[in-house]
C-alpha cells in the first residue's frame, strides 16, 4: 500500500521542530512495521538538510521548504523540495573524522552523518533554482 502526505513550511530555523514532529506522525502512521531507529534516523536527516536550506539555501532569508512522506514498496521516504540555488549534499566534501575537534572545521558533520544514516539519498535539480533532496530507508521485514 502507498500512502503520501505533504506539508509546506516557512523556511526558519523556528520551524524546524514542526518539520521533526510532521515527519514523526507520517511515518507512525503509516501501515507499515517501523522500528524506532528508522524512525529517529528520518527525523534527524530532514533536520538536518532543513538546516542546510534555510542556513546555506536560502541564506536566513524566506523561503519555503516543502517536506512530503511517503511510504511505497517497503521504503519510506522523505522528499525536501525548496527553490534556493541548486546543491547537491551527495558532492559535499567528507570532514576528516580523524581530526581532533578542536581541529575541525565547523560543519559538514551533519551532512555527512545524513548521509551515512540513509539507505539512499537522490538529489534532482529542479530548474535553475530549487532542489529536490530525497531521502530513503527501507523497511525491515
Amino acid at each position: 500500500m502507498n500512502s503520501s502526505r505533504t506539508e509546506h513550511f516557512d523556511a526558519t530555523l523556528n520551524n524546524l521542530a514542526t518539520m521533526r514532529r510532521f515527519v514523526k506522525s507520517c511515518i507512525e502512521n503509516f501501515e507499515i512495521q517501523t522500528d524506532a531507529e528508522l524512525i529517529y534516523d528520518m527525523v534527524f536527516a530532514t533536520n538536518e538538510i532543513a538546516t542546510n536550506i534555510i542556513e546555506h539555501g536560502y541564506k536566513n532569508q524566506p523561503g519555503v521548504i516543502s517536506i512530503e512522506v511517503t511510504q511505497s514498496d517497503g521504503a519510506v521516504m522523505v522528499h525536501l523540495r525548496d527553490d534556493a540555488p541548486t546543491f547537491d549534499p551527495r558532492q559535499a566534501a567528507k570532514p576528516d573524522l580523524d581530526l581532533p575537534l578542536e581541529h575541525r572545521p565547523p560543519g559538514k558533520v551533519g551532512v555527512f552523518m545524513t548521509l551515512e544514516s540513509m539507505d539512499r539519498v537522490d538529489h534532482r535539480a529542479r530548474g535553475d533554482r530549487g532542489n529536490e533532496l530525497t531521502l530513503i530507508k527501507y523497511v525491515k521485514t
